[in-house]
């Protein structure tokens, strides 16, 4: 317990100590494909009505950057950070997408053991934050329940959180990356397309 414990938190440690090993720019065209697919994403499923939701905070300009904070930095670092196993040799860290790509899309690639552990976790604890908002909102935020429960909003947050951890694989390990990439799409469906009135109404429309 005490080795998985500090097995923890020195992953989380050097999770906020790394910046992206390939630059910025990876990370900025990963966010900017989610955010992008996202947005059509919702607007396709109905999920959002741009032209009748779209209501930016006017009067609490600051509100958008603290969805980097909650739901952003504080949920990255318990369910990527503190979670997926970055390999030690960056021979095995898959930090450019091309090399994800070519892991997933061939299967005579020689994937090592520690790139084929990081995918394996990060693929299972994808799948159980995606799963863990229905139970989060009946748990501890019913309000929320049914906007949480909604497929279309499990199909989204599907989306969002496959780039959030495509970006932390791909920046070598970086929480700063995977933030960027969660906290963009929440900030503008909670602050700009009514994301925030339907979770205090407690429906979506």
């Amino acid at each position: 317990e005490t080795m998985l414990l500090a097995t923890i938190y020195q992953r989380i440690v050097t999770s906020l100590t790394t910046l992206p090993v390939g630059g910025w720019s990876p990370i900025l065209a990963i966010t900017a494909i989610t955010s992008i697919s996202a947005g059509a994403g919702a607007v396709a499923t109905g999920f959002i009505q741009p032209i009748q939701e779209f209501d930016p905070p006017t009067q609490a300009p600051w509100r958008p950057f603290t969805a980097f904070l909650i739901p952003g930095l504080v949920e990255e670092v318990i369910w990527r950070a503190a979670l997926l196993p970055i390999p030690k040799n960056p021979g095995d860290c898959p930090n450019n997408i091309a090399t994800i790509v070519s892991h997933v899309a061939s299967p005579h690639v020689v994937i090592s053991p520690p790139t084929l552990t990081l995918y394996k976790t990060a693929l299972a604890v994808l799948v159980i934050h995606i799963c863990s908002h229905p139970v989060f909102s009946a748990v501890a935020y019913p309000r929320g329940k049914e906007v949480f429960g909604d497929l279309r909003f499990l199909f989204l947050a599907s989306i969002v959180l496959g780039g959030t951890t495509l970006s932390y694989i791909v920046s070598g390990g970086s929480v700063w990356a995977a933030v960027l990439t969660h906290g963009l799409p929440v900030a503008l469906w909670r602050d700009f397309f009514g994301g925030e009135e339907a979770l205090q109404r407690g429906r979506k429309h």
